[in-house]
């Protein structure tokens, strides 16, 4: 395996792999080529349109506390510092992702979809306008 260095703008070296197949420097090499060669590909890329809004939604979730239950759990409350429009924004999005997925899920099995806009939503007591 060759190793090659190049020098950092400020100072010490980098150290990377040379790939053995194309020849290129590498931070990881996959076996015996790097990832480009052998075709490889990030998870996310093999994931269906549904699953990555769904992934998105849990992203939200999880941000805003959830620690499980998936996308059919009550609606986290909003974080303690968090700004009140920052929750508001997260939440409207991730109705809005949970809609199409719903939606898919709905036209996958063949049921008959609504077509109507999602529910406006309702504040939690506490929140004022002026907190937007």
């Amino acid at each position: 395996m060759e190793i090659a260095s190049t020098p950092c703008p400020f100072g010490g070296v980098r150290w990377w792999l040379i790939c053995p197949k194309c020849q290129r420097r590498r931070t990881v090499l996959y076996g015996p080529s790097c990832r480009l060669c052998r075709g490889a590909v990030h998870a996310s890329t093999l994931l269906s349109r549904e699953d990555r809004l769904r992934a998105k939604a849990l992203k939200i979730r999880k941000r805003l506390g959830q620690t499980g239950g998936g996308l059919l759990a009550p609606f986290p409350p909003r974080p303690k510092h968090m700004r009140w429009a920052t929750y508001w924004r997260l939440r409207r999005e991730c109705q809005e992702i949970e809609q199409e997925v719903f939606r898919a899920m709905a036209k996958a099995i063949g049921l008959p979809l609504p077509a109507e806009e999602p529910e406006e939503l309702i504040p939690l007591e506490g929140a004022t306008d002026d907190a937007f």
